[in-house]
């Protein structure tokens, strides 16, 4: 019997190989002819490799431009200030930064408050907040005048936070956050007159100076052309800057300095903060 099976086997094999041999062989179509078992079509490096779709990415907010330091703290040489005077010359200075688009961490106005270059009160004008920041500060802050003092620095950031829209150069709108910075100082002369003055910028670039005496303006940048035209022409701006300078400044002026002398004299200079950052 497996003699049988085997012989069958043995012959089906036979005929499988015959069938096998008298298929026709498959040959390679003609250039430029479409087949189905064309190679053009069927080998896969004639397609491109298909790339998974890349993951969605997670939008962040585009990140906010580095901030320009102040013009003040650039050293920049003064065109109308202290510096037209002997290094005797004892200065009182308040520095103003206005953020219309404050961080919520930030204040849309803050004033850094300085005598010959020291920093001796930081004011906050949104939520009207004053604290001192050296023994300078201390030495006075029970005065009448460092209270008084506030009610006319926060008038001076809503008056330049409401002239900001008007004063600012069409090309720098659409330019991200912009900042406006003003410094005014009273300073007393060899004769003992004090004298005053205003400068004014946008986001470390001094672009103005007005000579509070003689209620001239001058034009040191581009940038402050239209800042020019727009206040040279407004009384009441005008007015505005030469009381706060001339009276109120030269009055904190006079009454602090009675307690600032001998502070200066007995305090090492390392004990003060310098004039810095302060939005």
């Amino acid at each position: 019997m497996p003699g049988v099976w085997e012989e069958t086997l043995r012959e089906e094999g036979t005929r499988t190989q015959q069938k096998i041999r008298l298929k026709p062989a498959r040959t390679q179509p003609a250039a430029g002819k479409w087949e189905p078992w064309s190679r053009a079509v069927w080998d896969q490096s004639a397609f491109p490799r298909r790339r998974d779709p890349d993951p969605p990415r997670k939008a962040h907010p585009p990140p906010r431009p580095v901030q320009q330091r102040p013009f003040w703290s650039l050293h920049l040489p003064a065109l109308v200030g202290p510096a037209l005077f002997p290094g005797d010359a004892h200065s009182l200075s308040y520095n103003f930064t206005i953020d219309p688009q404050p961080r919520p961490d930030q204040p849309w106005c803050e004033v850094q408050g300085e005598v010959d270059q020291k920093v001796f009160l930081s004011y906050d004008c949104g939520r009207a907040k004053i604290k001192y920041m050296s023994p300078l500060g201390e030495e006075v802050k029970s005065t009448n005048a460092w209270e008084t003092q506030t009610d006319t620095l926060r008038d001076t950031g809503d008056l330049l936070k409401e002239q900001m829209p008007d004063v600012t150069p069409e090309r720098l709108i659409d330019k991200g956050p912009l900042t406006l910075q003003a410094r005014m100082t009273c300073w007393c002369e060899d004769n003992g007159h004090i004298s005053a003055s205003w400068q004014f910028g946008f986001s470390g670039q001094l672009c103005l100076l007005f000579d509070s005496e003689n209620g001239h303006w001058t034009e040191v940048h581009s940038k402050g052309r239209r800042m020019k035209e727009k206040w040279e022409n407004d009384r009441a701006v005008c007015n505005f800057f030469k009381k706060v300078s001339m009276g109120d400044c030269r009055g904190w002026y006079q009454n602090f300095w009675l307690h600032w002398e001998k502070v200066l004299q007995t305090t090492a200079p390392e004990s003060f903060p310098v004039s810095q950052l302060v939005a």
